[in-house]
């Protein structure tokens, strides 16, 4: 890892409020609190200067320190989003993630207490160990989660996005012997990902390979989804179910994507 000075960040975002009127903006970070003694810095140097930025940034739901984020609050930020994934330890340990449910309520109980803006949550569903069952766990615990922040929660639905391959992850090692990439497949040739036309296929990852796993189909996935939860969709998800089958059809004939 390595961490920009925070006296060189602040210069940075001060002239960006000269140059462009930039008030508002957002530290792309997948963790911004992977070092607590870098945040504070940052907040800090943001404070002793007075200014006036609205941001908001990503973290890790663990062990989060209430102290640090009163911190980032007072130096202005607004919002935080967390990347949960799944809400079951079967899930959580399959696929790595390093943290159990119990810590990641742990961290959103912690951030509550704060009185953020705004609470971002990103999920996924179909990770490694996932099946039906895991899923009504997941959106049940999402809902204890949202029951925490009240208008705060900013995510407008409970599904998230279908498991994305990239090149040289665990995750394509897994797909590769789960079967849900052809054998001649090469990250140097085109790629359309042959089940786009469900409704849980972004088009905006359809050239990109989605992860599945020969027990629980991305068809199954869908069918559970529009069947348990559909109420936990947002409403561009089910205007995608509805349109599921024409795109089908399109697909089919090569008539659109």
């Amino acid at each position: 890892m390595r961490f920009l000075d925070p006296v060189l960040a602040v210069d940075q975002l001060e002239w960006l409020h000269r140059s462009f009127g930039i008030n508002d903006l957002h530290i792309y970070d997948d963790d911004f609190l992977s070092s607590k003694k870098h945040a504070v810095s940052l907040c800090e140097e943001l404070l002793k200067r007075n200014t006036k930025f609205s941001w908001w940034c990503n973290a890790r739901p663990k062990r989060l320190d209430i102290e640090v984020l009163k911190l980032m609050r007072k130096a202005g930020c607004e919002c935080i989003s967390f990347g949960v994934e799944t809400g079951t330890n079967k899930v959580l340990k399959a696929s790595k993630k390093n943290l159990t449910v119990e810590q990641i309520a742990e961290a959103m109980e912690t951030v509550s207490k704060v009185h953020f803006d705004k609470i971002g949550i990103f999920l996924i569903i179909g990770l490694p160990g996932e099946t039906t069952k895991t899923i009504d766990q997941t959106v049940n615990f999402l809902k204890t989660i949202r029951a925490l922040f009240g208008k705060s929660w900013q995510v407008k639905k409970l599904i998230g996005q279908l498991p994305l391959i990239y090149p040289g992850t665990e995750l394509e090692e897994i797909g590769r012997k789960e079967g849900c990439l052809p054998e001649n497949f090469s990250w140097n040739q085109p790629y359309l990902q042959p089940k786009r036309y469900l409704p849980m296929v972004d088009k905006r990852y359809q050239t990109v390979p989605h992860f599945e796993t020969r027990s629980l189909s991305l068809e199954e996935i869908c069918a559970h989804l529009r069947k348990r939860h559909w109420d936990e969709l947002s409403r561009g998800q089910k205007r995608h179910f509805r349109r599921a089958p024409l795109r089908r059809m399109k697909v089919v004939l090569g008539i659109g994507s």
